[in-house]
């Protein structure tokens, strides 16, 4: 299951214009968690996709657990199901789903039951637990396609859950649930899915090689909707601080290479060089990154401010100098695809320093609109700062080159054409499927 190709396999289908050339089709959207603070990128695929009027419902495995939300879903329309809370009302209502949909469905749902228990086609017993849950919701909502969020433990319940419906289903693949998945696991559910989208080049090779039908293999970009962008770049007066800052912004996680950031910060300070650096974020890492600017020194110039909003981290933008999220592989194997924060920066025209890890030299071109450097090179990162820092035209002319690739490559109708040509040949695909059967059934 190799792959020697080296050329993107993007397809760009005509936009959806009128009624006649709609998804039919009502399609469920399967995510971990709903709506995601981090997450932008779904909630614009969904906003996205409710703008061409394609019917949706959304699957939710668990409740949301951030206090703060993006002020923009509150423009879904969609309806929301969560499949589970953890508490024990919620697991009495989930045996009861299974209930149900053994006395409708007794032959499917004893099949699959076997399968799990007995082979290992579909995996575990757990992702069963959700499926059946799932499967009577899709049954209820009429859903005739689902789309999964990540090809970890979310594809997983929904390939059972589908298989259950006899529905297709689809994956956006993103970068951790890639690269901590088996190949065995990888395998089995890009075989099984109507297509796969996955948002780099990079994860796009590395799919198509852990699998024997590359061609349901799909690169898609994360596209980014420009307004909130374009409102605060029109209110801006464009005028550098006195203080330089350099931003960083993600969750608190190994892979991000903020310990890299702080260190370079280090080496800026004893340079002499004022500035300020503020990294936007939560996570697991943050005691541990506290911890470190303690001992460094760096209380005065290095700030963790935590979860910040979607709005706030676009306040952000508009008061740095320099963008910087030195990523690295971390020791589990996970990594970054393309960093949305990093789409950002670039749509408010700011530099971006960053690394060769995964799919970021699909975006940043060094010496043209920003600078890529070695992942852990902290000499090489507090010298990359230090440039931009002290050479505004440098950074002005980073900013605008890479402001012009987000409003070419980057946009989001330009991505979602894509998804909505696969959806639109799934549902062309349900349609043909149907004609037969109902044609058998007369004959």
């Amino acid at each position: 299951m190799s792959d020697t190709s080296n050329q993107v396999d993007v397809i760009h289908p005509n936009r959806v214009t009128n009624d006649s050339e709609r998804v039919s089709t009502r399609v469920g959207i399967l995510v971990r968690c709903y709506p995601k603070l981090s997450e932008t990128f779904i909630l614009g695929e969904i906003l996205g996709l409710e703008k061409e009027n394609i019917p949706l419902h959304i699957f939710s495995l668990f409740p949301p657990s951030d206090q703060l939300v993006n002020p923009a879903v509150n423009f879904v329309k969609a309806s929301v199901t969560t499949l589970a809370n953890g508490d024990s009302a919620m697991s009495m209502r989930i045996i009861k789903k299974h209930l149900q949909f053994f006395v409708s469905h007794p032959k499917a749902y004893l099949s699959m039951l076997a399968r799990i228990l007995f082979s290992n086609e579909y995996g575990k017993i757990k992702d069963f637990w959700f499926a059946g849950k799932l499967a009577t919701e899709l049954i209820s909502q009429k859903i005739t396609h689902l789309h999964v969020h990540f090809i970890s433990t979310p594809a997983a319940i929904g390939r059972i859950a589908s298989d259950l419906c006899n529905i297709t289903y689809s994956i956006s693949a993103h970068a951790k649930d890639i690269y901590l998945s088996r190949a065995d696991e990888l395998a089995k559910k890009l075989h099984t899915a109507a297509f796969t989208v996955t948002c780099t080049q990079y994860n796009w090779v590395y799919l198509r090689s852990k699998t024997n039908y590359p061609e349901k293999i799909h690169c898609m970009y994360h596209g980014i909707n420009l307004a909130p962008f374009n409102q605060v770049l029109a209110a801006s007066n464009d005028q550098p601080t006195d203080l330089p800052l350099i931003l960083s912004v993600g969750r608190l996680r190994e892979k991000k290479g903020f310990s890299t950031l702080i260190a370079a910060c280090k080496k800026l300070s004893d340079l002499g060089q004022p500035f300020e650096c503020i990294i936007a974020g939560y996570g697991p890492e943050q005691d541990r990154l506290q911890l470190q600017i303690d001992t460094l020194s760096l209380q005065n110039q290095v700030k963790l401010v935590g979860k910040k909003s979607h709005p706030e981290i676009i306040q952000l933008y508009s008061r740095a100098r320099v963008f910087t999220l030195p990523c690295r592989v971390a020791s589990d194997g996970d990594r970054d695809g393309i960093p949305n924060v990093m789409l950002e920066a670039m749509a408010m025209g700011l530099p971006v320093v960053s690394t060769i890890v995964s799919g970021i030299p699909e975006v940043i071109t060094h010496g043209e609109n920003g600078l890529l450097l070695e992942p852990d090179d902290v000499a090489g990162l507090a010298a990359a700062l230090l440039k931009l820092i002290r050479d505004p035209v440098a950074c002005k002319a980073f900013g605008m080159k890479g402001r012009a690739l987000i409003e070419q490559k980057f946009s989001t109708s330009r991505n979602l054409e894509i998804l909505i040509g696969l959806l639109k040949q799934a549902d062309q695909t349900l349609q043909k499927s149907s004609n037969k059967v109902n044609a058998n059934a007369t004959n």
